[in-house]
């Protein structure tokens, strides 16, 4: 398993993106795909440490200014670039 959530954040962002479609009202790409199981099964982690790690990887997204979630319990993620 990496060691920090800087090696996580890349992966995030390409599941997040290779799951995004098109908003119907709005046009930008948005993804539903909830990240916890994904990250148990990829990265083998238990699902305390799968919640952790999407949301620091998130958080980290967006101050990147690459994503924005609405709210941290959704699982409703805009792709911004």
């Amino acid at each position: 398993m990496p060691e920090g959530i800087s090696d996580y954040v890349e992966s995030v962002y390409d599941h997040l993106r290779s799951n995004a479609g098109r908003d119907e009202e709005t046009g930008p790409l948005v993804t539903h795909a909830p990240l916890h199981p994904w990250l148990m099964d990829r990265f083998k982690m238990t699902a305390a440490q799968a919640k952790s790690v999407r949301t620091r990887a998130v958080k980290e997204l967006e101050s990147q200014g690459r994503v924005r979630r609405d709210h941290p319990r959704s699982t409703k993620v805009w792709i911004l670039k």
